[in-house]
């Protein structure tokens, strides 16, 4: 009896399949392309997120310091920014190694190279501090640290940001809301038409 009922019931699903055949062929594409729109939102979010963070990592806030400046000074100095909660690390790089990463990164600049070795021993580059964040966005707490301790710092070279690096991130940031929401709309206008199908 009870495979009597089963047989009669998938008879009346394909009678109405059958019946209703348009119905059912819409309401299946309906329901794909939602389904694949909202997969690929996710998706792409993920991909976004995962975007950003990489970026995000490669951020850097550079300080510039005064020749002058010595070494109990610096010490309170990095002491003070590691102490902010959004810093994550703070690197020091010397005049020298600021040079020898100049002379590195432009080997193929041989103007700037002999106009560098004709100064011979003198260093025209600061000593600087690279500092690390969480979210480049929230910098309020570090500026208000470095702007308490200008003395130490540079007049003549401001504090980098890494202006093209936060811009990308910005960017990066609002394609993947602009893409998140036209996913959801899409996703919802989808499943309102599957449903009055």
């Amino acid at each position: 009896r009870s495979w009597t009922t089963l047989l009669r019931i998938l008879r009346y699903g394909l009678d109405n399949f059958r019946r209703n055949a348009w119905l059912t062929t819409a309401a299946t594409v309906v329901m794909t392309i939602t389904l694949t729109i909202i997969i690929t939102t996710v998706f792409a979010r993920f991909v976004f997120n995962d975007t950003i963070d990489q970026v995000r990592q490669k951020i850097d806030v550079s300080v510039y310091l005064r020749d002058e400046t010595t070494a109990t000074q610096l010490q309170t100095f990095v002491e003070q920014i590691k102490k902010v909660p959004v810093v994550t690390s703070v690197t020091y790089i010397s005049k020298e190694q600021a040079r020898t990463d100049f002379e590195s990164q432009n080997k193929t600049q041989y103007e700037q190279l002999q106009a560098l070795a004709e100064l011979g021993e003198d260093n025209p580059f600061p000593a600087s501090l690279k500092i690390k964040t969480k979210d480049p966005n929230k910098l309020e707490d570090l500026n208000a640290v470095i702007n308490q301790n200008k003395g130490l710092l540079d007049p003549t070279l401001p504090t980098s940001y890494s202006g093209e690096r936060k811009e990308a991130i910005d960017k990066i940031a609002s394609v993947s809301q602009f893409l998140e929401t036209a996913g959801l709309v899409a996703a919802g206008v989808f499943v309102a038409i599957s449903i009055m199908i």
